[in-house]
């Protein structure tokens, strides 16, 4: 294809002695590239490298140039008193001498139109103050027909080829901020919100039902929500879980396609992931959003088929029992918990003086709650024991692990555990007691609501006193010592129920 020379010329006026300093940056490199200016035009700049480069920035401006003489305009950024201008690097000379013009990229055009006044307004000062007319520089572009500015990047990322630039700035963006967030664990409970206040039709049986009842919301579907989340991310295929990084990627990318820039702030990844977005950008977390819903739908959806399932089959079946059944049936299972097996773990000896001593220092926000029953000691939920982690690693002021604070209680494991007697394995007085419960439907019921639930059969005792946990946390801590107390498992009440 015949290429076209064009040669670009326009009055230039030389400003080296007014000392005008700025700064190069060749994203990706993020390394800045100290400049001065030496002639400038309107829509263009001599500038003169002020300090040494090193080999693989001065291997990127020669590619720059190369590019440039093929037609192939690739922007980089020229900053120049905080104002920030997309230019092209067209040729060097001199040595350390290099010719920009203002780039002309369609998605880069509002800033380079600030540019060009900014330009402008340097050009009318230096004439002010007497500048003289600097010689021209001819540079030649060799373009295409139609076409003398690089191409439009695509809409997707993955449209790139794997080694553009903007891909590899994405990427390197991204593990950075994955890495101090803990990307994966501390989505979960911003995609069990989004599920639950926006993904559910308006006319869905689910939603119906939380609209009528807010514990359902809370205690069910929200629940649901972050299970399912937690089970992919957790899982030893991590593919959903890549997929997941590359449509926040993908966020990422659409956010500077939109904004018309050639990198992104560590704050503004921050806004796309914890929603504080303007208006107009709100919709790319949105998208993320729903594509990592539409991912545990299904899941979310089994689980509560299976609960009007159980809830038709406990109606049904608290019609056909009397008093004290009825009223188990309908206990969560955490109230469960707290009547039929935390009282035998106090009795087995299972809990320590440490933790006793630890939970005098603190109090149930719950007005007349008490933990007494509890043994006396503090105990989180497996999901405030996971919340609870999520929130302390972006409070703590410490290098620790706030796991450390707590000792594990796995019920499925004390049930299943045996010791030996008279050459024959046997299990442990807390297992005995479990297969002891009569009738055989509260057993069934205990089993299945709470030993053998993943979620229900752990919890977690504090050994970390209230003001120990305080001085972990600095400013947070009000926060983190009130979700403690808000949170803690206190005794169980006997509301409605004809026994003793």
């Amino acid at each position: 294809m015949e290429q076209l020379k064009a040669q670009i010329k326009e009055p230039r006026y030389v400003v080296s002695q007014f000392g005008l300093k700025g700064s190069l940056i060749l994203f990706p490199d993020p390394e800045v590239i100290s400049v001065g200016f030496e002639n400038l035009s309107d829509s263009g700049v001599c500038i003169k490298i002020l300090a040494d480069l090193k080999p693989k920035q001065k291997k990127d401006l020669d590619s720059l140039i190369n590019a440039s003489k093929l037609g192939n305009l690739i922007p980089v950024q020229l900053v120049f008193n905080e104002v920030k201008i997309p230019v092209n690097v067209l040729n060097n000379f001199d040595g350390n001498k290099y010719g920009l013009c203002i780039s002309g990229h369609q998605k880069l055009s509002a800033l380079a139109e600030k540019g060009k006044q900014f330009f402008q307004a340097l050009t009318d000062g230096a004439v002010k103050k007497g500048a003289s007319a600097a010689d021209f520089v001819d540079y030649d572009i060799a373009s295409r027909p139609k076409k003398s500015e690089a191409a439009p990047l695509p809409d997707s990322h993955k449209d790139l080829p794997p080694k553009h630039p903007t891909v590899d700035l994405v990427r390197t963006k991204f593990e950075a901020f994955a890495k101090k967030v803990i990307f994966l664990r501390s989505l979960g409970p911003i995609v069990a919100g989004y599920y639950v206040d926006f993904h559910l039709p308006e006319d869905c049986e689910m939603r119906r039902r939380m609209e009528d009842d807010d514990n359902f919301k809370r205690d069910a579907v929200l629940r649901w929500a972050g299970i399912e989340f937690n089970e992919i991310i957790g899982a030893k295929d991590k593919k959903v879980g890549g997929i997941i990084e590359e449509n926040f990627k993908q966020a990422i990318y659409s956010y500077m396609l939109r904004m018309s820039a050639n990198t992104i702030s560590f704050d503004e990844i921050l806004s796309l992931f914890d929603g504080k977005l303007p208006e107009p950008m709100r919709d790319l977390r949105d998208k993320f959003l729903e594509s990592v819903c539409l991912i545990i739908e299904d899941a979310v959806e089994k689980r509560f088929d299976q609960y009007l399932a159980d809830s038709d089959h406990d109606r049904s079946k608290a019609e056909e029992e009397k008093g004290e059944e009825q009223a188990i049936l309908r206990m969560t299972p955490e109230d469960l918990m707290k009547r039929f097996l935390w009282p035998k773990i106090i009795e087995s000896g299972m809990l320590f003086q440490i933790q006793k001593d630890v939970a005098k220092t603190w109090s149930p926000q719950k007005k007349g709650a008490t933990i007494s029953d509890m043994g006396g000691v503090v105990v989180l939920s497996q999901s405030s024991y996971e919340e609870f982690l999520t929130n302390a690693k972006e409070a703590m002021v410490v290098e620790e692990d706030p796991g450390e604070y707590f000792d594990a209680m796995d019920l499925w494991r004390i049930y299943e555990k045996t010791v030996e007697v008279d050459g024959r394995k046997r299990k442990t007085p807390f297992g005995m007691y479990v297969e002891s419960l009569h009738p055989y439907s509260r057993r069934k019921l205990i089993m299945t609501k709470v030993i053998n639930s993943p979620q229900w059969s752990q919890y977690y005792i504090l050994k970390k006193k209230r003001e120990q946990l305080g001085k972990v946390f600095g400013v947070k801590a009000p926060a983190m010592l009130e979700f403690v107390e808000k949170n803690m498992l206190t005794d169980y009440v006997r509301e409605n129920e004809r026994y003793v």
